[in-house]
């Protein structure tokens, strides 16, 4: 169909709900809402609160009226059918492609009458310019043919905060502070999906992804890639505390959904990431979702998986010290033990963790020391033994220096390229059994540093 054909075509429309209202004297709705809006908040790794206020507001809400003359008038009347037709045969094969179906001539007769109706919207909401009309109309031809979305994804996290006001991945997505209008609420009489008190929780910082093209589907994979880069950045309990997407489209509109984390996570540990941080924090999340990547198309992941989801357990979900701390150790040994290891576990996984950070820049003899004293209480949980005298700041500094240990490893063994998913361990045990080798992992890991950002360091 000419865009000029259907500009004609709905221009009369619109002429044609006036002459509608005037005739029936139909009334727009009233109802009143109320407004939550931030008066002032901080969102810092040190302090974190907001002064909200409340404003209650009229809004007319003219749809049940453009809706009744939708049904009315247009829906069944010739010229739309018209329409519909011309709109639907000269792009058949698209539509039946993506659909699904046969016949979809039903469906693009909704979908024309969801534009119309935004565009009625709009126009009694304020009007639209000839120069808007055409644009609107362009693409909603185009999205005929391609189906394509625009997609808006508010991801409130916790556990990462931002000294700068936002760090871009790329041009869809960046990672952002809270800013005033991500916390105004509307209430409308008297219903709300959250009650005040949880929607004005504010968070550490906003993943926001802005995508325009075909629907991202499996958008909480994709949203968890970018969780495992803040994650392995620096030792950080980052998860979405809730999640806003809108989803717009000539076809239906606009479409908004509120999800909260049905997990129960804490915010135990952390971090800044501080405006000279920024370019190695890309850097890094490029190259650690590329390396992943890389162990997943050769199907070499299985022994990060496994390491990953025991990070993320005892990183996030408020377990008691002691499992808390058994789990790291675990998430140590499926990341830096060998499917054949026999034996003298605790004594390998200690010696193997004590020369890999010594390489990064920890005292090897104090590493070796605390995964081995860890691992006796990994054995003590795991078979049911009590543990006696174990003071709650001891076991939580060591659950703290397993985790940046295996996050540490984790990061070394998704950076580094080797033939198979034990190579990283081989080349520790190399430098354990050859004297000259130590000096060959030193410079593994330094390279490894150098293409993931500066990640593998101490920074204690």
């Amino acid at each position: 169909m000419r865009l000029s054909t259907l500009k004609k075509y709905v221009s009369g429309v619109r002429e044609g709900i006036k002459e509608y209202v005037e005739k029936t004297g139909a009334k727009p709705n009233k109802y009143k809402a109320i407004k939550h809006f931030p008066k002032a908040f901080v969102a810092t790794e040190k302090q974190r609160g907001s002064t909200h206020l409340t404003k209650q507001i009229e809004e007319l809400d003219w749809r049940p009226i453009i809706g009744n003359y939708l049904e009315e008038e247009v829906s069944n009347e010739k010229t739309f059918i018209g329409v519909v037709d011309e709109i639907y045969n000269k792009n058949k094969e698209l539509i039946n492609n993506r659909v699904g179906k046969d016949d979809n001539t039903q469906k693009v007769g909704v979908w024309l009458k969801n534009f119309i109706a935004e565009i009625l919207v709009r126009d009694f909401e304020g009007g639209l310019t000839d120069d808007e009309l055409i644009e609107e109309l362009h693409l909603f031809l185009t999205t005929i043919k391609t189906g394509d979305y625009k997609q808006n994804v508010l991801i409130f996290l916790e556990g990462v905060y931002l000294g700068t006001n936002q760090i871009n991945f790329n041009d869809t997505i960046v990672l952002r502070k809270s800013q005033k209008k991500d916390f105004v609420w509307y209430e409308h009489e008297g219903t709300s999906l959250f009650s005040p008190i949880d929607f004005f929780a504010v968070t550490g910082s906003i993943l926001e992804i802005n995508a325009c093209g075909k629907l991202i589907v499996n958008m909480m994979d994709y949203i968890g890639k970018y969780l495992m880069v803040m994650r392995l950045y620096r030792l950080g309990s980052v998860y979405p505390k809730r999640i806003k997407t809108t989803q717009q489209s000539p076809l239906i509109g606009r479409r908004m959904f509120w999800s909260s984390s049905s997990l129960r996570h804490t915010e135990k540990y952390k971090y800044t990431i501080v405006p000279q941080a920024k370019r190695n924090f890309i850097k890094f999340s490029k190259e650690i979702v590329i390396q992943y990547e890389g162990w997943k198309k050769n199907g070499n992941q299985f022994k990060i998986d496994i390491a990953l989801e025991r990070y993320y357990h005892a990183l996030l979900e408020p377990l008691d010290k002691e499992r808390s701390l058994m789990t790291a150790v675990m998430g140590l040994e499926a990341i830096l033990s060998k499917s054949k290891d026999r034996g003298e576990n605790a004594y390998k996984l200690s010696m193997r963790t004590a020369k890999l950070m010594g390489a990064i820049g920890y005292d090897p003899k104090e590493v070796y020391k605390t995964v081995d004293y860890c691992y006796g209480i990994r054995n003590s949980v795991v078979h049911g033994r009590q543990i006696k005298g174990l003071k709650s700041a001891v076991i939580n500094d060591n659950s703290k220096k397993i985790l940046e240990y295996l996050r540490l490893s984790l990061v070394f063994c998704m950076g580094f390229t080797g033939e198979n998913s034990e190579e990283h361990i081989n080349v520790i045990e190399d430098s354990l059994l050859n004297s000259g080798s130590g000096n060959s992992l030193k410079a593994i890991v330094d390279k490894t540093n150098g293409k993931m950002g500066n990640t593998l360091s101490n920074f204690r």
